[in-house]
């Protein structure tokens, strides 16, 4: 038999996704979700898959290439910290020759509305030949397929609606963040019955109450989390929203307000992302996009109002 003098050597690598902490952890640890992106290239197809995390934190894969080279990989997970960090050690073979044992490290962490994810890896190669660079790029192709099946999860909890405003982006902005102004137009009950109360800065309170004839109240609250005056409001929505579409500020949606010059007046572009799927399809039931069409409309007529007073 050849022995063979083992080869050490690590890398890390950092990638930012624009989903939150949570998603990005249950695409590493929900059977299904890993399945779309643990995978390898075109030419290979998977034969067997395991992962079972909640009983003993074993995975398990086995695939082969079109030419019948068959790979194998088995992992022991030895922490398991949810939304935090995951530490495994893992054996690769390829048509039963071991080829190398490897600890690996990943975390998140919270960047803005996304994540920065940290991958570590150390690795001994026991045949004699350091794989470092193909192993770095092997995990490169896996974590853009991960990102690519995460930007598509993220299409299914995104709703954006656009509007041209006849107006410039200066008043635009005054009538979003005046709370007079903005119990003018918010809601369908008018200034009569609306009432908002706005701290404009960052961790700041975005809040409309509004009363309807029968006397039922409907609040829409949220929490600024980034401010660019003129340009950008960022509102994340209540969690304790009384319903799904949270009178315009959907529960945990964050609620990016853009304001930009065009067609000397300014588009506004209001972009909700979801906590997931199954909320934005509960607020689009509650009537979330038709109401604030709705209440566009009656944003462009009070600014209208505004120019011509």
């Amino acid at each position: 038999m050849t022995s063979h003098r083992p080869i050490h050597s690590s890398f890390t690598t950092e990638r930012v996704f624009s989903a939150p902490v949570d998603m990005v952890y249950d695409a590493w640890t929900d059977p299904e979700a890993k399945a779309k992106w643990f995978i390898g290239p075109d030419s290979w197809t998977p034969i067997r898959r395991e992962l079972g995390l909640e009983d003993g934190g074993e995975e398990m894969l086995l695939g082969r290439f079109e030419d019948g080279t068959e790979t194998l990989y088995t992992a022991r997970y030895h922490v398991i910290a949810p939304n935090d960090r995951l530490v495994y050690a893992y054996d690769m073979h390829i048509d039963g020759v071991h080829l190398s044992v490897s600890l690996a490290t990943v975390s998140f962490e919270p960047q803005g509305d996304g994540t920065k994810m940290i991958y570590t890896e150390q690795a001994v190669y026991l045949l004699g030949e350091d794989g470092a660079a193909s192993r770095r790029d092997g995990t490169a192709a896996q974590f853009d397929r991960l990102d690519a099946f995460l930007t598509s999860l993220d299409d299914k909890r995104r709703l954006t609606l656009t509007r041209q405003c006849d107006a410039p982006r200066d008043l635009v902005w005054e009538v979003w963040t005046d709370p007079k102004h903005v119990a003018a137009w918010w809601g369908p009950f008018g200034p009569d019955q609306t009432t908002c109360d706005i701290e404009l800065k960052i961790g700041g309170l975005f809040a409309v109450m509004m009363s309807a004839p029968d006397g039922s109240e409907h609040p829409s609250r949220g929490v600024i989390t980034e401010l660019v005056p003129g340009k950008k409001l960022v509102i994340e929505g209540d969690a304790g929203a009384p319903d799904a579409c949270g009178a315009g500020l959907p529960p945990r949606a964050v609620i990016t307000i853009l304001f930009e010059d065009a067609d000397a007046g300014t588009r506004l572009t209001l972009d909700a992302v979801f906590p997931s799927a199954e909320a934005m399809e509960a607020a689009k039931r509650s009537g979330y996009a038709t109401s604030w069409q709705e209440t566009l409309q009656a944003l462009d007529a009070f600014m209208a109002e505004l120019a011509s007073s």
